[in-house]
C-alpha cells in the first residue's frame, strides 16, 4: 500500500460527519436519505446507495445539511473577529441541527480567540486536570495546548471533518479550522456558480483533504509539485511551506470536486478536458478574498498576472492547440505557466467576455463533458461559432478584460 494510499485511508477514516436529509412527502410519507439535486420538477435523493427520484408535486418540506449549513455560514459571516461567544453559540446551534462536524470546527475556533473557554472545552469532551484542559486522543488523554501550535511531525494531527471534506493537518489549531470553514465556503460557492447549470449532484462521500507544513512531513507526488490532487485516491495535498496554501487548496479542490462529479462519481461518465480543469481552478482560485476561516469568492475576478502573461507571450497557443491540452501538458518543462494562463483566460472569456454571449454555449459544453462528450468536436458542436471569429473575441477580451 503506497503512503498515498495509507494518507487516503487516514483522511477518510473519521469522515462523513454529515446527517441523513429528510423529505417528507404529502402523503405523510418520510424520506431520509442524501438529497442529490433539487430540481422545479423532482427532488433526486439517494437513499440506501439507490437514487430515488421524487415529484416535487408530491413534496411537502426538504430538510437538508446543505440547506442548513448554507445558513451556518452566513451566521458565521456575520460573527466579529474575535467572537467566541458568537461561534460557540453557533457550535450550540450546528449540534442540535445534527451537523456535528461544523459544532466541533467552530468550538475549536471559539478555543484559538479564548484558550480558556471553559464552556467550548465542556462542549468539546475536554477534561480539566490540575495541569490544564485535556482532549482524548485515541485512548489517551492528552494536553490541549500541547496541540494548538503548528507541528514538525505528523504525530496527533488534527483531524477534522465537516458535511463535505475530511481534513488532516500539523498547521497550528487556527489554520485548521480556517482550512476546514474555507473548503466549505468554496464547496458554496463552485455549486453556487455551475451547479445548477450543470445539474450537479451533490458529493455524499468525503473529500480528503491534507495540508502539510513543510516538505517533510508532505507525501511528494506527481513530479515533486508542492500542491496537488490525486485522481487515484481521490485526495488532495498541499505543502503549506512550498506554495502560497490558500489559493493552493481552491485550485486542488477545484479538481477534486471536477473530478468528484464527472469520471470520480457513481456513473463515471463525464470527463473535464485538461484545459477546463486547469482553467477552471485558476477561476476559482483567482476569484478567492477575504479572511482565512471567512473566504469570500469574488467569481469574475481579473486574475492580471494570467492577462498579461497571454497578452505579452511571444508565441502564444492558439485556440484549437488550447483545446487540446491535456492534463500531462500541464507539467513544468512543457511551457506549463503560459498554458495555465490561456487556460484561464479562456474560461474567463466564456463566462464574462463579449457581453455574455457564449455563457449559454460555456454551459452547453460543460454539460456535454459531463455526459461523456468532452472532445474539439463537441466544442464545436456546442459554440458553433467560427473558430477564427471565436478567438479573435477571446484575444480581444485579454487585451480589454471584463466581468
Amino acid at each position: 500500500m503506497t503512503w498515498i494510499a495509507v494518507l487516503a485511508a487516514v483522511l477518510l477514516a473519521g469522515g462523513g460527519s454529515r446527517p441523513p436529509d429528510r423529505i417528507e412527502l404529502k402523503s405523510g410519507e418520510a424520506v431520509e436519505g442524501y438529497v442529490l439535486l433539487e430540481k422545479k420538477e423532482e427532488v433526486v435523493v439517494l437513499v440506501k446507495n439507490r437514487e430515488r427520484r421524487i415529484p416535487a408535486a408530491e413534496v411537502a418540506s426538504v430538510r437538508s445539511a446543505s440547506k442548513t449549513l448554507e445558513e451556518v455560514l452566513d451566521r458565521q459571516d456575520r460573527l466579529a473577529s474575535g467572537d467566541a461567544a458568537g461561534q460557540l453559540e453557533l457550535a450550540e446551534y450546528c449540534r442540535d441541527q445534527g451537523l456535528a462536524g461544523e459544532a466541533e470546527v467552530l468550538a475549536l475556533g471559539a478555543l484559538c480567540f479564548e484558550p480558556g473557554n471553559a464552556k467550548a472545552h465542556e462542549f468539546l469532551g475536554h477534561v480539566k486536570r490540575q495541569g490544564g484542559w485535556m482532549t482524548k486522543r485515541d485512548k489517551a488523554f492528552v494536553s490541549f495546548d500541547k496541540l494548538v501550535p503548528a507541528r514538525q511531525d505528523m504525530r496527533e494531527p488534527w483531524k477534522l471533518d465537516t458535511s463535505h471534506y475530511a481534513v488532516i493537518t500539523n498547521l497550528a489549531l487556527y489554520d485548521a479550522v480556517a482550512i476546514s470553514l474555507d473548503l466549505e465556503r468554496f464547496y458554496r460557492a463552485f455549486y453556487h456558480q455551475f451547479g445548477s447549470e450543470v445539474e450537479l449532484h451533490e458529493v455524499v462521500d468525503p473529500l480528503g483533504a491534507g495540508v502539510y507544513g513543510d516538505w517533510r512531513t508532505f507525501p511528494e507526488g506527481l513530479g515533486a509539485r508542492p500542491a496537488y490532487f490525486d485522481p487515484v485516491t481521490g485526495q488532495l495535498l498541499v505543502n503549506a511551506a512550498g506554495v502560497e496554501p490558500r489559493r493552493a487548496l481552491v485550485h486542488e479542490a477545484t479538481h477534486q470536486i471536477l473530478h468528484a462529479t464527472s469520471s470520480g462519481s457513481r456513473g463515471g461518465l463525464g470527463q473535464i478536458p485538461g484545459w477546463l480543469d486547469e482553467g477552471m481552478a485558476e477561476y476559482m482560485a483567482w476569484s478567492l478574498a477575504g479572511d482565512a476561516g471567512k473566504a469570500r469568492f469574488d467569481l469574475g475576478a481579473i486574475a492580471e498576472h494570467h492577462f498579461r502573461a497571454h497578452r505579452e507571450a511571444k508565441k502564444p497557443y492558439t485556440l484549437s492547440r488550447v483545446l487540446q491540452f491535456a492534463a500531462g501538458d500541464f507539467h513544468p518543462s512543457t511551457n506549463a505557466d503560459l498554458k495555465y494562463s490561456q487556460s484561464y483566460t479562456l474560461v474567463h472569456f466564456f463566462l464574462h467576455g463579449s457581453g455574455g454571449k457564449y455563457h449559454d454555449k460555456f454551459f452547453a459544453f460543460l454539460r456535454s463533458a459531463y455526459a461523456g462528450g468532452s472532445s474539439s468536436t463537441d466544442f464545436k458542436k456546442a459554440f458553433d461559432v467560427p473558430e477564427k471569429a471565436l478567438e479573435d473575441e477571446w484575444i480581444a477580451h485579454v487585451k480589454n478584460p471584463v466581468r
